[in-house]
């Protein structure tokens, strides 16, 4: 969706374009062997592209599609309806876990320990990449893009328009926001992240 936006936007046509699927690991190996031109990759791979001289960020997806609602947590049946309260208490931890990743984010400090968390949970041969490599965070206070721009409908009408989607799976009656309802004023969440 962000590479068809990405084409539509810079004045090309679709069809000026050999668009191939591949696992983001191989996409490093096309690049360096000259294989493909561009590709759209998530980190580690972007650095690792970087830091081996194959390739440099052209333009960011989030440049290219601001605001765009690219992931978000669903709940089981279980969870959402018969045990809410442990679903209230989940999505608590969460919201704190992802308000410490945002302030730790923006420090050196802060990435340090993250990297230790990391290396702790996923080792990694090299433990400084994960200071250098970006993070997913969700927004602060957690909420849907269901309706704005680049929302889960906009991206539901792209689908259909290029036949990708059929029927309409009337997203509004899925999302459910009572768990996130209180995050604007951060009065309903307390406490440490390790708590």
């Amino acid at each position: 969706m962000i590479v068809r936006e990405y084409i539509d936007s810079s004045g090309l046509d679709i069809n000026d374009v050999d668009l191939v699927s591949m696992p983001m690991p191989d996409m490093l190996v096309a690049l360096e062997n000259n294989a493909i031109d561009t590709a759209i990759m998530l980190d580690p791979f972007t650095t690792f592209a970087i830091k081996r001289g194959i390739g440099e960020v052209l333009i960011r997806g989030s440049d290219v599609v601001p605001g765009i609602q690219q992931a978000f947590l669903l709940y089981s049946n279980n969870l959402a309806n018969e045990n809410h309260e442990l679903g209230q208490k989940f999505m608590n931890g969460y919201y704190k876990t992802n308000s410490w990743l945002r302030k730790s984010l923006v420090t050196e400090e802060g990435r340090k320990e993250i990297a230790d968390i990391y290396q702790k949970y996923i080792p990694s041969r090299n433990k400084a990449i994960y200071e250098e490599i970006a993070l997913s965070v969700a927004v602060e206070d957690l909420s849907i893009n269901v309706d704005g721009q680049y929302g889960l409908l906009w991206q539901i009408d792209k689908l259909k328009e290029r036949g990708l989607l059929r029927g309409d799976p009337e997203i509004k009656n899925q999302v459910d926001s009572s768990f996130i309802s209180g995050f604007n004023n951060h009065s309903n969440v307390s406490g440490d992240v390790n708590e």
